[in-house]
């Protein structure tokens, strides 16, 4: 079952159920090395021309975090260790540039994460990017089983709730939900696809949620 929270909500249970001290007291600013640390890893991380080109540095805090220009895809970072911001191959008349994705491992969490942005020449129902993210699934994950579980996905007022596929297959560390989250807007398709431990389905649906609302800018609408 799919539970749907609002964003500013979301925030505030994934702290709590991560780091309850954080989650009362508040995080501390970052200092200005701290800054200068994380933007010289936004740097790293978009260095070169195929991505320095389309993407730019706009981290302000203790996050490493780049924008994609043409989609204003937000990504944000933990640090280099499993991050990686890629431009895939343009296909089907597609301009280069017009698909693209970031990323990410939580290592406390045990999460991987992925949000991309794609602009298809042809416009592509919300369903079909879904349902191909879902077949994407199963051929990777031999046995992967839709998740019975319950689910919390993030929304944010007046933007539609995004579509949501889940699965839960068997690794040699244990039992994992892998899933995807599709939302259109503007021409443009945002997916993230998220896998981590099933026993913490809460904490990779909310943090999946929240790395796609993030991603689209959309958590500043609901300030």
């Amino acid at each position: 079952m799919l539970r749907r929270l609002s964003g500013l909500f979301a925030c505030g249970l994934i702290l709590a159920l991560s780091t309850p001290v954080v989650a009362q007291e508040g995080p501390p600013p970052a200092t200005p090395e701290e800054i200068a640390e994380a933007r010289q890893i936004a740097d790293m991380l978009i260095k070169g021309d195929e991505v320095s080109s389309y993407f730019t540095n706009i981290t302000d805090n203790g996050v490493p975090t780049v924008r994609h220009s043409r989609s204003g895809l937000v990504c944000m970072f933990s640090g280099l260790d499993g991050s990686r911001v890629v431009i895939f191959p343009a296909q089907g008349g597609a301009a280069p540039g017009d698909d693209v994705g970031c990323l990410s491992r939580d290592e406390t969490l045990g999460l991987d994460l992925t949000v991309y942005a794609t602009r298809y020449v042809d416009e592509i129902p919300a369903e079909e990017v879904l349902a191909s993210a879902a077949y994407a699934i199963e051929q990777r994950f031999q046995g992967a089983k839709p998740y019975e579980g319950d689910l919390s996905v993030v929304s944010v007022e007046g933007m539609e709730s995004p579509l949501a596929a889940a699965y839960v297959y068997e690794s040699v560390a244990g039992p994992m939900l892998t899933m995807a989250l599709v939302s259109h807007r503007d021409g443009w398709s945002y997916k993230v696809r998220a896998t981590g431990p099933a026993e913490d389905a809460t904490v990779v649906s909310l943090m999946a949620g929240m790395t796609l609302i993030i991603g689209m800018g959309a958590l500043d609408s609901e300030e």
